[in-house]
């Protein structure tokens, strides 16, 4: 068998994945693995091979699942895991790395020793990544790998935000091993107290913030910044992105050109190409050459500390240049397999995430059918046809992936890589040669400096190039397991010998049926009955609906005040992809506050808008201009004031606040708020935005009927509003309250609460429950919660 070890790490994954989304008892995967095991060895003496290498193979599976369970129970017992207070806590720990900077923040990794609260001690050993606010008045904190440091910090939780599916954060950090995450709020409460002697991972922390010194001071800016330029070479070189503005970072994911400053396989092929063409230079022996290769290899993996995505990378290249070392003849199939079974071994807990997916499923899929692709294509010059069936085969094997992961198709990359590609290396070639001479002359690193930008700048026009022509790069739902499923089955069967008649034919058809389906998820997101569901947005509000059909509202999108976390793009989209949600028919903003208004940039940015409602547009808002401006020609702007109604899917829409001849407030205001009732004979839904008591008594006195059996709460469950003679007026059965963990505005009040269990309705909040999902049957409501998780039926009264 040409690649052994491809078998048996197909078996370890398929046993990795079983214990992930099966709930298989530990006790009986090891039971299983020892039966396997011991079946395999008896067949083998009596030399039944076959048999016994497809028990081998089962034994495997087995050993898979029970040692994800093992890691991922080793991984949740760790004492960070189960702290639970929300007070800031003393820490003592080691620095493993040099903090990361992300613009407005530092992310610390810090390997704990001690902790220290309210004056008891207690040892507790665990990776803690802490996140520290930028700040003018705090200096830039020089830190290295192997500094003892002191600092304070308060405890994060995983599922911040809540929305029936498991938070992607605590993927990623189980994937890095990172036990638990911190905030502290300010930088002042982080001191050194000493550092880690003979700590080989500090001599390459010094190294790389030395070099990050050199782009620094090359790269700066009129005001003192670092330039773009600058922040794309730190990216490109040493793996730093925190730098690189929000705007390039889309560009580049927009382009499909992403994967090329995110170190991976591509960089290190080309840094091998380099070197290897380099060494030939002095005329070495073919052995001596590979020696060196692996040592600048290895020594590349430590100077940018580790980072997952460069590590995967040179064990793929270190094991394929060991084995040539070794055998004349190497199966780069078997050094792929080899390298995920290491890797695996390390951690199974990062099979899971969407780095290791994409690095390992793009390698696999070049090897398969690069040589094949290859036969049927001429050969153009400058390596034209190598580069065009490189990124083609790589998107073969991704494309279902970022499509799952991203929701996201770039169909322009497979042009764009042809030009971007050989500028990669040849600004990678620049910027270590920058690296070299701006240590032996600072004048000379200068106009080398100024080279690269201009190099750099060309690379970011070709990455804008398809920016107007959106059908080569658009946001699409994720794919289900069926259809991807399907895709890879007929992806692989077009290159398994031929078993019968017309397989290969029958084979490309169904493949393009699947890609079709990938691509373009032909099918539309419907629901019989009304489905409400309050998104856990933190600190904000997002509420979507799904009438009886097809259409579907989104009411607020949630939002940081700060723009420090996009809302929209990491919480209320991703829920929307989950959902199967292609389009939103009517988007709702009751007023242009940053808690309502923020997320919805990336809503109107990622999903076709049919119409889009309001009462108050505001007379000067950055945040809301910005919002306008990603909304389609097509989408239709409508204002919508008390008296008006509207009739959806058999339901009636009916409009109470505000009053059309409202003077709107500079800056906005809560009373400006939007507020309507959804009601189908009877009122079902009453939604309030952020209303507070004087819009309460004008409801009041306008309107005759209040009545619903969910109630919105008002301005978020503060003691402004949700006064007694509106509570009597709804009538509510279902009270929900949409509010953030620890907030520091104190809502829900105590206070409101009470008066709210007065009223004898359910109070579901989204601060405690996660998301909220209500379904409207005949004659009762289903309730189901994300971090409760509870599932009800209430009967309707």
């Amino acid at each position: 068998m040409a690649s052994p070890l491809f078998p048996l790490t197909l078996s370890l994954i398929t046993g990795l994945l079983l214990a992930r989304y099966i709930n298989l008892p530990l006790a009986l995967t090891l039971i299983l693995f020892f039966f396997s095991l011991a079946l395999a060895w008896f067949f083998y003496l009596r030399h039944r091979l076959k048999a016994s290498l497809a028990l081998a193979l089962f034994a495997f599976l087995f050993f898979g699942s029970s040692y994800y369970l093992l890691k991922n129970e080793a991984f949740e017992a760790n004492p960070l895991r189960s702290l639970n207070s929300q007070e800031y806590l003393d820490f003592e720990g080691t620095m493993e790395k040099t903090p990361d900077f992300y613009g407005d923040r530092y992310q610390v990794l810090v390997k704990t020793e001690k902790i220290r609260f309210k004056g008891q001690e207690q040892k507790v050993s665990g990776r803690l990544q802490v996140t520290f606010p930028a700040s003018a008045h705090s200096p830039a904190p020089e830190f290295l790998a192997g500094d003892k440091v002191r600092f304070s910090a308060r405890l994060l939780n995983d599922d911040d935000f809540s929305n029936f599916q498991e938070p992607v954060s605590l993927t990623v950090m189980k994937a890095h091993l990172i036990h638990r995450r911190a905030f502290s709020k300010s930088l002042l409460l982080l001191d050194k107290t000493g550092e880690r002697k003979f700590f080989l991972p500090r001599l390459f922390s010094w190294l790389s913030r030395k070099l990050q010194q050199k782009i620094e001071k090359h790269f700066r800016g009129t005001e003192g910044q670092i330039l773009e330029e600058g922040a794309f070479l730190e990216a490109l070189l040493l793996g730093e992105r925190g730098r690189l503005s929000e705007e390039t970072l889309r560009g580049l994911q927009s382009s499909g050109l992403f994967h090329l400053i995110a170190i991976s396989g591509a960089h290190i092929a080309i840094i091998s190409y380099f070197l290897f063409h380099f060494l030939r230079l002095f005329r070495l022996q073919d052995q001596l050459r590979s020696f060196l290769l692996i040592f600048c290899l290895l020594f590349y993996a430590c100077l940018v500390e580790g980072r997952p995505s460069v590590v995967r990378a040179v064990a793929m290249a270190l094991l394929y240049l060991t084995a040539r070392l070794l055998w004349k003849d190497t199966s780069v199939l078997n050094s792929l397999a080899a390298a995920a079974f290491f890797l695996l071994l390390l951690n199974p807990l990062q099979l899971f995430e969407a780095g290791f997916i994409l690095t390992f499923m793009a390698t696999l899929t070049i090897i398969l059918f690069f040589p094949r692709i290859k036969k049927y294509l001429p050969d153009l010059p400058w390596r034209l046809t190598d580069l065009f069936i490189l990124s083609l085969t790589a998107q073969l094997g991704v494309i279902p992936f970022v499509a799952l992961i991203f929701n996201r198709v770039t169909l322009g990359s497979l042009i764009l890589n042809l030009p971007a590609v050989p500028l990669i290396g040849l600004i990678m070639a620049a910027g270590w040669l920058f690296f070299l001479i701006s240590f032996l002359s600072s004048a000379l690193g200068s106009i080398l400096a100024l080279a690269i930008k201009e190099i750099i700048q060309l690379f970011f026009l070709i990455a804008h190039l398809f920016d107007n022509f959106k059908p080569l790069s658009y946001r699409i739902p994720s794919p289900s397991p069926l259809i991807m499923a399907g895709y890879f089955f007929f992806l692989f069967l077009l290159i398994l010998p031929r078993r019968f008649r017309f397989q290969r034919p029958l084979a490309a058809l169904s493949f393009c049926l699947f890609a079709f389906f990938i691509l373009f998820y032909p099918f539309p997101s419907s629901t019989p009955e009304l489905r409400l569901t309050f998104l856990d947005v933190g600190q904000g509000e997002a509420t979507l609906i799904e009438f009886p059909g097809r259409e579907k509202m989104l009411v607020d999108g949630g939002g940081f005040q700060d723009n420090t976390f996009d809302v929209g793009e990491y919480v209320v989209c991703p829920f929307l992809w989950r959902r199967k949600i292609k389009k939103i028919d009517y988007l709702v903003l009751t007023h242009a506050h940053p808690d309502h208004l923020n997320g919805l940039k990336a809503v109107a940015r990622n999903f076709s808008i049919r119409e889009f409602w309001e009462a108050m547009e505001p007379a000067d808002s950055k945040d809301y201009s910005e919002f306008i401006s990603y909304l389609g020609s097509k989408t239709k702007r409508i204002k919508y004031f008390r008296g008006k109604k509207r009739v959806i899917a058999g339901l009636e829409l009916e409009f109470l606040h505000p009053p059309a001849n409202r003077e709107i407030s500079a800056p906005v205001s809560n009373e400006d708020s939007l507020v309507f009732r959804l009601k189908r004979g009877r009122g079902l839904l009453l939604m309030t935005g952020d209303i507070g008591r004087p819009s309460e008594k004008e409801l009041l006195e306008a309107s005759s009927e209040l009545e619903a059996v969910v109630l919105k709460s008002p301005h978020h469950g503060s003691r402004s509003s949700s006064s007694g003679p509106f509570l009597d007026k709804v009538r509510p059965q279902v009270i929900i309250i949409s509010a953030g963990r620890g907030n520091i505005y104190g809502v829900p009040h105590p206070e409101i609460l009470e008066e709210y269990k007065k009223t004898g309705a359910i109070i579901f909040r989204t601060d405690v429950d996660g998301a909220i999902e209500l379904i409207f049957r005949e004659k009762e409501l289903r309730i189901r919660t994300s971090r409760t998780r509870l599932d009800i039926l209430h009967p309707l009264n």
